[in-house]
């Protein structure tokens, strides 16, 4: 059996303390301020290595990690739970889930519409803006009637020459 597999809620705060301090050395040792980069990953993963942490899934440790940069808010809220729940829930994964699940801020609904709504109010623009458009095209007629009435009233009031009045 897998000694992460019988860790109490205590004991994986002591694992992260303890992967914490190796975080801490292998950034001194490579003179870094983020956890990044091939020098850092070798020496941590040497660290790993030598203190037997290095069977832990490196995504378990980053939640163990988030879980300790927040650690006083998620204890807030495991004191809010039973004890029955505080059992089950010693578990970083599980822990780290059911926290975040239960602090996020709700997503806000969205304010007015459903979607068939929406439909009609769209249809119901649509046709309005094909009436704008119609009423438009007739305007431009209209403009352009007017445009070409006094060119054909010119013509029209010039007299015409007459086969005898030359």
């Amino acid at each position: 059996m897998d000694i992460l597999e019988i860790l109490d809620w205590a004991d994986w705060i002591k694992v992260g303390e303890a992967l914490r301090i190796g975080r801490e050395l292998a950034l001194n040792h490579v003179g870094s301020n983020a956890p990044t980069g091939a020098a850092y990953h070798k020496v941590f993963g040497d660290w790993l290595q030598k203190n037997k942490f290095d069977d832990m899934d490196k995504g378990e440790r980053s939640r163990l990690f988030t879980i300790l940069d927040n650690l006083p808010e998620v204890e807030r809220w495991r004191d809010t739970l039973t004890m029955t729940e505080r059992l089950k829930l010693n578990h970083p994964n599980a822990v780290l889930r059911k926290w975040q699940a239960a602090t996020k801020p709700p997503k806000p609904k969205k304010q007015g519409t459903s979607t068939a709504e929406e439909l009609a109010l769209a249809l119901e623009e649509i046709d309005r803006l094909n009436k704008e458009i119609v009423r438009l095209r007739e305007h431009v007629k209209e403009l352009e009637a007017a445009r070409i009435a006094p060119a054909k009233l010119k013509r029209l009031a010039k007299p015409k020459a007459t086969a005898g009045a030359l």
